[in-house]
């Protein structure tokens, strides 16, 4: 395998995006991401210190994508969906901090976990919803908007 000669910071800057560009192509389920991981080179950093890093593929990442056509409609709703589950994160977090920020003694630690929870849950809607399922996408955007509207009251 060859070996190059890098800063430790660059090698951990180049194994992040690696790392994403990974992730990526294993969440859309492309052939290339098993390529990709398959091949690897040894980044050994001028302290002596290495790492295992995927190579940058030589086509971009895009380049694998099925298309996909988007119109003006499809577009904004994904993204007032994605907004509305973004204004329930920011609601729970807001909470979150201030019940955190009381004394250890007052904190409500069943809340807190409740509104974690709840977070997170937001948080794995957000990753999954898929923007060509417009039913899902208007589904979102409606009950999101009602719950960050309960949330500010």
């Amino acid at each position: 395998m060859p070996t190059r000669r890098i800063c430790l910071a660059s090698a951990v800057c180049v194994a992040a995006v690696l790392w994403s560009a990974r992730q990526i192509l294993k969440k859309r389920r492309l052939k290339s991401a098993d390529q990709l991981a398959a091949s690897r080179v040894t980044v050994t950093a001028a302290d002596s210190r290495s790492m295992e890093v995927a190579p940058v593929p030589d086509e971009p990442i895009t380049a694998s994508l099925d298309p996909y056509t988007w119109d003006s409609e499809t577009s904004v709703a994904y993204e007032a969906a994605v907004e509305a589950i973004n204004g329930v994160v920011g609601a729970y977090s807001a909470r979150i901090a201030a019940e955190s920020s009381k004394p250890e003694t007052e904190r409500n630690t069943q809340a807190l976990a409740e509104w974690r929870q709840l977070r997170t849950e937001c948080q794995r809607a957000r990753e999954t919803l898929d923007a060509g399922d417009s039913q899902a996408v208007a589904m979102v955007r409606r009950e999101y908007a009602r719950r960050a509207r309960e949330l500010a009251a």
